[in-house]
C-alpha cells in the first residue's frame, strides 16, 4: 500500500496536531487528524527560594530550628507530572504544583523526584537544586549550648557555708559546647564588664574574663551565647572577690 512518511524533526516540542489529507485518483477526499506529542527532553527544575531560619555547615549538614519552606522554577512545565519529596528515601510529601513549593520539618537526608508525563522519573539532591547552598542532610537543631566546664586560675577559698572567694586576680575561663550547628563565637555578650578584661579563644569554645575587672564583693555575671542558629544560652554566676 502506499505510506506517508513525516519526519518529526520539524515538529514543535509538546502537543501538536497533524492535519492529513488524502485524495484518490476520482478525487474523493479523506480527512485525518493526528494527535502527536513530542516528547524529547526530560523537564528541568531547580531551586529558587528558601524561607527560615536555616545554617549548613562546613562538613555538609544543614541545620534548622522552624519549619523550612522551599521553591522552585520550572515546576509549570506541561511535561512534569508529579514532583515528590523523598526523606530517607521514602515519601515525605509532594511539591505543589500551582506554587512549586514545600515545606520539611523533620531531620533527615531529602531529595526531590520528579516524574514527567512520559513516567520517566529523576531525582534531585538537594545540592543540585541549589547549587550547593544547602545540604541533602538536614537535622532540626533547637538545642541551646550547654556550659562544659568552669575554671578560675586564681587562689580560691570556701568558708564554711559552702562559698568560695576569689581570694587573688585570674582568669574565669567560661567554656561552652554545642554538638549540632556549632558556637557562634561572634556572638558572646556579658553585662557590665568592662571589654578590655575580656577575650575569646576559638579553639576551646571559651570566654576569658579577668577578674582584675570586677568589684570587691560579690558580684553577678549573666553571660550569652548563641549556635549558629541562635538558639542562645544564659548563664548566670556570682564571683565573690
Amino acid at each position: 500500500g502506499n505510506v506517508l512518511t513525516i519526519d518529526t524533526t520539524g515538529l514543535p516540542e509538546g502537543a501538536s496536531t497533524l492535519a492529513v489529507s488524502i485524495s484518490d485518483s476520482l478525487g474523493n477526499v479523506y480527512l485525518k487528524s493526528i494527535p502527536v506529542m513530542m516528547h524529547r527532553s526530560f523537564p528541568v527544575i531547580s531551586g529558587s527560594t528558601i524561607e527560615g531560619n536555616l545554617y549548613t555547615s562546613d562538613d555538609g549538614v544543614t541545620y534548622f530550628n522552624e519549619d523550612i519552606t522551599f521553591g522552585l522554577r520550572g515546576f509549570e512545565s506541561y511535561k512534569i507530572a508529579d514532583i515528590e519529596v523523598l526523606k530517607d528515601g521514602n515519601s515525605y510529601g509532594h511539591v505543589w504544583l500551582d506554587t512549586g513549593t514545600f515545606s520539611i520539618s523533620e531531620s533527615g537526608s531529602y531529595s526531590i523526584r520528579v516524574t514527567d508525563i512520559s513516567g520517566e522519573s529523576h531525582t534531585y539532591t538537594f545540592e543540585e537544586l541549589f547549587d550547593g547552598d544547602l545540604a541533602s542532610s538536614m537535622v532540626y537543631d533547637n538545642a541551646l549550648p550547654t556550659v562544659s566546664s568552669y575554671t578560675f586560675s586564681g587562689e580560691t577559698k570556701t568558708n564554711g557555708d559552702g562559698e568560695e572567694f576569689y581570694m587573688s586576680n585570674g582568669t574565669i575561663a567560661i567554656s561552652v559546647e554545642d554538638s549540632l550547628s556549632g558556637i557562634d563565637m561572634d556572638s558572646w555578650s556579658t553585662d557590665d564588664i568592662d571589654s578590655q578584661y575580656l577575650s575569646y579563644d576559638s579553639d576551646s569554645q571559651s570566654l576569658l574574663i579577668d577578674t582584675t575587672g570586677l568589684n570587691e564583693g560579690t558580684n553577678e555575671i549573666i553571660i550569652s551565647v548563641d549556635d549558629n542558629l541562635g538558639n542562645t544560652l544564659t548563664y548566670v554566676f556570682s564571683v565573690h572577690m
